[in-house]
């Protein structure tokens, strides 16, 4: 596959890489043992790998971690039983471009991407909540940090955020990681419950038109927390 003046069009090496992983699929004794869940672990320890040859900065590490994760995601599509790499390459195509409509169409400027995207995002998924998704599991620190992205990027105003999750005390008695996760879940069931208070009442509409808008204001979700 080639580009403009033949050169080697960008891409077509993820191809090599997708016959590749058919092949080891198709005759490795380990591969074709595999399961999505067996794989889970590598996927994690891959994952952690690439933060780190992020942070680090080297270009070699970054790619060769990146590699990593790639053989993750092509693994996972090669072994998936009602699903391949092209439903993979389709759903993030689709989803993208759905969401993007103003940057393909020539351009526009942060705050309108930014807005775009989550109004395609309410649309696709009306019920959806800015808590979904997020792994409770986690390691407390980063659940709570997760818990708090969300919510900022959901508009909730930082005076309705509760100080204990903003704050770890750490004491001898131990039980500060306990503390804070309980903390993480429970705000996170309050915003949940806000959500649907909101939606109740039809917060977060424009006044003109219905149309929802990306987020709910500062005043709604105060209103809704209390």
């Amino acid at each position: 596959m080639t580009g403009p003046g033949g050169a080697p069009r960008e891409g077509a090496r993820l191809l090599d890489a997708v016959a590749l992983m058919d092949t080891l699929c198709t005759d490795g004794a380990w591969e074709s043992q595999q399961t999505h869940s067996s794989l889970t672990g590598y996927l994690v320890e891959e994952t952690y790998e690439l933060l780190d040859a992020i942070a680090s900065g080297n270009r070699d590490e970054m790619v060769a971690e990146l590699g990593d994760v790639l053989l993750q995601v092509l693994f996972h599509a090669r072994i998936g039983a009602d699903f391949t790499i092209d439903d993979v390459a389709e759903s993030f195509i689709r989803k993208v471009t759905a969401r993007s409509a103003g940057v393909l169409a020539g351009g526009v400027d942060l705050a309108t991407q930014v807005d775009d995207w989550e109004r395609a995002k309410s649309r696709e998924r009306p019920d959806a909540s800015a808590m979904d998704g997020i792994p409770a599991a986690q390691p407390a620190l980063a659940l709570a940090a997760k818990v708090l992205a969300r919510a900022r990027d959901a508009g909730v105003p930082a005076d309705a955020i509760p100080a204990a999750l903003t704050t770890v005390t750490v004491s001898p008695d131990g039980g500060a990681e306990e503390r804070l996760r309980a903390e993480a879940l429970e705000f996170a069931r309050r915003i949940r419950a806000a959500e649907r208070a909101m939606r109740a009442c039809g917060a977060g509409t424009d006044r003109e038109g219905g149309e929802r808008r990306a987020r709910p204001s500062a005043d709604e979700w105060r209103a809704a927390l209390r």
